[in-house]
């Protein structure tokens, strides 16, 4: 079965006037808000019109990845060879998905070694590996890294914030991934240690499902600084009503706590045609590409991002809510145990 739906201007064109003029009063005419609120109503009308989903499904011939993001220290290829070589403990997992190696400076060898890891990974077939040197270190435009200073760092001054932009919107655009089904984020430093279903495998059969999380937790205060205020501060702007109300009552839930709700995305799988969809995309490029920058200046990290966009446009219900068995992170800790304030059981009580 292949379900689509298409997003066209000319749908959206009999809304689109008054949404506009909204927007115009209620978020003072903000370059971000105009293209975030033309991005809605293209989507409404395109949804509308074709009386399906608002996000492409190919169950047919399904192109899937396994994604990764890796530095060339030794210690981080150490890991990361440990965890491709995991990969074989997935169950049902028929064809070996690729795996998608985003670097900036990997050696030839270094290379060699994380095709050999992968080749080795699947029980019956080699799985292939492409790799892909980026720009990581690029700032959104406006901001000035040489001025600013952030609230936390880690290795490098704005290393880690180049990890969350890369996570939260970069990766969504780059040719590598944007044509795949799914994705599934592999960390460097996770593994599994015992059997597992192919991870991806419920949602290459269920187009009702557009993400795999691992467990729901709340971030700290410094990191989320502001967040909440920001987040809200866009609904109201952009009159959205929320397609997760169940996700959006618990942030608002947790706030007062000054806990900050998000999905641990070092586990992930993703329908990238949800990722891209235009409302999707013009709200994450509004948390991540302008003022007030809190990815860089407070380190917003990827998954208060992922949690938030997820209660604003994905639908009741589309969540694939399946804990994950045997899988640790880092790989050292003793446990399997997924780390989540909400049990799975829970979140699907609360409708998520």
């Amino acid at each position: 079965m292949v379900v689509v739906a298409v997003w066209s201007p000319f749908h959206a064109s009999h809304h689109l006037h008054a949404f506009l003029c909204f927007v115009q009063d209620k978020c003072d005419g903000a370059p971000w808000a105009i293209k975030m609120q033309t991005a809605i109503a293209q989507v409404e009308a395109s949804t509308q019109a074709s009386g399906g989903r608002a996000w492409s499904c190919n169950t047919h011939d399904p192109k899937v990845g396994i994604v990764v993001l890796t530095t060339s220290r030794e210690e981080d290829i150490a890991n990361l060879l440990n965890a491709v070589h995991s990969l074989k403990n997935f169950i049902g997992e028929d064809d070996p998905a690729p795996l998608i190696v985003f670097h900036e400076d990997l050696s030839a060898s270094q290379q060699l070694a994380i095709r050999e890891a992968a080749a080795a990974s699947h029980a019956t077939l080699p799985r292939s590996v492409s790799f892909h040197a980026i720009q990581y270190e690029e700032f959104p435009p406006g901001f000035n890294p040489d001025v600013e200073e952030p609230n936390w760092q880690k290795r490098t001054k704005w290393g880690y914030h180049h990890m969350i932009r890369w996570w939260a919107y970069r990766v969504w655009h780059h040719p590598a991934v944007r044509d795949l089904e799914l994705t599934m984020r592999l960390d460097t430093d996770a593994c599994y240690k015992g059997p597992l279903e192919y991870p991806m495998k419920r949602m290459l059969t269920d187009c009702s499902k557009v993400y795999r999380p691992y467990g729901v937790q709340c971030d700290i205060k410094p990191v989320q600084y502001r967040f909440h205020e920001f987040y809200h501060k866009t609904i109201d702007c952009m009159g959205i009503q929320a397609a997760n109300p169940g996700m959006l009552a618990y942030e608002e839930e947790r706030a007062p706590a000054d806990a900050q709700a998000l999905f641990n995305d070092h586990f992930e799988v993703v329908r990238v045609s949800f990722m891209r969809r235009p409302d999707v995309m013009a709200f994450v490029e509004r948390v991540t590409e302008y003022e007030p920058y809190g990815v860089f200046r407070w380190r917003w990290g990827d998954h208060i991002v992922r949690y938030s966009l997820l209660a604003l446009f994905a639908p009741s219900g589309s969540l694939d809510l399946t804990p994950l068995q045997h899988y640790h992170h880092p790989c050292e800790v003793p446990t399997d145990s997924i780390l989540t304030e909400l049990s799975f059981e829970e979140m699907a009580k609360r409708g998520w």
